[in-house]
């Protein structure tokens, strides 16, 4: 990454961070730029916005905040109908691209197989698979 920063006229100094500081806000300040990923624990698209684009959250680690974002995100808890709530976060999620607070560097995916010799196999629906209770049978 240092490498692709400079192809485009940035210089940069790594600075390596214990696990248990790096998202500190003392050391967040310290920084022009960091590496963070999240992961959510539903499926909703709220989990994944609220926690990051609202700065009364302390999970907010840019300091990101944009009203109109804040209000739409509000209004969207609300919304009952699947369609329109989807509606709004899209809406929600195009303002924060162009507002481009980040650089949203990727989002993995993943993809799975089966076959008739296994079992226990559970996929959810956040794309996590358990591997403990994978069996082979004959």
């Amino acid at each position: 990454m240092k490498e692709d920063l400079k192809a485009v006229g940035i210089e940069c100094v790594i600075d390596k961070v214990p696990a248990d500081k790096y998202l500190k806000p003392e050391s967040i300040a310290k920084c022009h730029i960091f590496i963070s990923g999240w992961v959510a624990d539903t499926g909703d698209a709220d989990n994944y916005l609220e926690p990051l684009f609202n700065p009364a959250n302390f999970t907010d680690f840019t300091g990101y905040e944009n009203q109109e974002v804040l209000e739409l995100m509000a209004r969207a808890k609300t919304i009952v109908n699947p369609e329109k709530r989807i509606e709004m976060y899209k809406k929600i999620q195009e303002i924060i691209v162009d507002d481009a607070p980040w650089v949203f560097l990727y989002h993995p995916q993943s993809g799975f197989a089966a076959h008739k010799h296994l079992a226990g196999v559970r996929l959810s629906s956040l794309g996590k698979t358990k591997f403990d209770d994978i069996m082979i049978i004959e």
